[in-house]
């Protein structure tokens, strides 16, 4: 949600090789099985035959080399987001490898912006954690730029999902076009001027 890597990751000669289509099929295949980790993502498309072996390090190694530039990949807006609102509300909750996103995250310097990082596995994780959360707190703001994850949060009392769309999800009801509106709607909730 904070990052854009997608067109970073486009570029590479061995994702353009495959295709974003069948590229995006293979992920999310993937995802349904494994949380994303750049060695066996890229063993797995050596095994659907979509890349070589050689193509497969090559590969992995890009990710990496991506992975130390993580804060050129956040979006424009996601620091001046964070920096709207007191450290200790803020967590960011990521639904990822958790060696793979911690590592995202500290090259990205994020983590000196909120109060914690949270980092599960599994369709559910997020729901639990925001479970914990609502019985802490008497709202919960949960945003995320997948559709998919309102079903996990929508039975859970005081969690507010506001889905960052940006104008990419042609399915999505609703939702913002960047963090800035997000924080705005947040602000004007809670009467912060």
């Amino acid at each position: 949600m904070l990052f854009d890597s997608v067109s970073r990751v486009f570029s590479f000669p061995e994702i353009a090789k495959i295709g974003p289509q069948k590229f995006m099929e293979a992920y999310r295949d993937f995802r349904k099985e494994q949380e994303f980790l750049p060695e066996s993502f890229c063993q797995f498309l050596f095994e659907r035959g979509l890349i070589t072996k050689v193509e497969a390090v090559r590969l992995s190694q890009n990710f990496f080399e991506i992975q130390k530039d993580a804060a050129t990949l956040l979006y424009p807006e996601a620091i001046e987001f964070l920096k709207q609102f007191p450290k200790e509300n803020l967590m960011i909750l990521s639904r990822a490898h958790p060696d793979w996103q911690k590592g995202n995250i500290a090259s990205a310097g994020l983590d000196k912006y909120v109060a914690q990082v949270e980092i599960v596995q599994g369709e559910h994780g997020k729901g639990k954690v925001l479970e914990e959360l609502s019985k802490e707190y008497s709202v919960v703001y949960f945003i995320d730029d997948d559709p998919k994850e309102l079903e996990t949060v929508k039975a859970i009392p005081g969690v507010k999902f506001l889905l960052l769309n940006r104008g990419k999800i042609p399915d999505a009801q609703g939702g913002y076009k960047n963090l800035l509106e997000i924080a705005q709607v947040i602000k004007t909730d809670l009467q912060i001027i």
